[in-house]
């Protein structure tokens, strides 16, 4: 089995703080882009969003390492509005430096070259569906995910 191996069922939590040694985080959601967090000594923490196939956005930022500044994971109000892209977030469930099975995650990150010699962006993922610590990054290839997504409806 290779160390990149993704069986098993995943964490339900991944809490970045309580981290002390480096990792890699493979975090899935109902689309085909998957992203990835990696924390080295060397680095600190950043992140990559591996784009997917379908008619995932992309963005001039993707399948390359950011410093991250700031992660914040929201859960969902799904009384009003079944479709979890449309829902608004829990004003009382919002929780930084946390990754969590159900919810929404903003990734906030740094490129360099920018005004005052860096600019800030940001990701918005779906809601995540799967968590797997890995013990290095998979090949280019096996990246993003290949099966098990659903396709964004027009206009979305």
């Amino acid at each position: 089995m290779n160390d990149h191996s993704q069986s098993g069922a995943g964490l339900e939590r991944f809490d970045i703080n309580a981290q002390r040694d480096p990792f890699i985080l493979r975090i899935e959601s109902t689309s085909s882009t998957v992203y990835y967090l990696r924390a080295t000594d060397e680095r600190g923490l950043e992140v990559m969003r591996a784009t997917g196939l379908g008619r995932s956005l992309t963005t001039e930022g993707d399948n390359s390492w950011h410093r991250v500044t700031k992660i914040t994971s929201y859960g969902l109000d799904l009384s009003g509005e079944p479709d979890p892209m449309k829902a608004t977030f829990k004003d009382d469930d919002a929780e930084p430096w946390v990754i969590r099975v159900g919810a929404v995650h903003v990734y906030e990150y740094r490129v360099p070259g920018g005004f005052a010699d860096t600019t800030d962006y940001w990701w918005r993922q779906r809601p995540v569906t799967r968590l797997v610590l890995l013990g290095e990054m998979p090949p280019e290839v096996e990246r993003a995910k290949t099966e098990g997504y659903v396709e964004r409806p027009e206009g979305v």
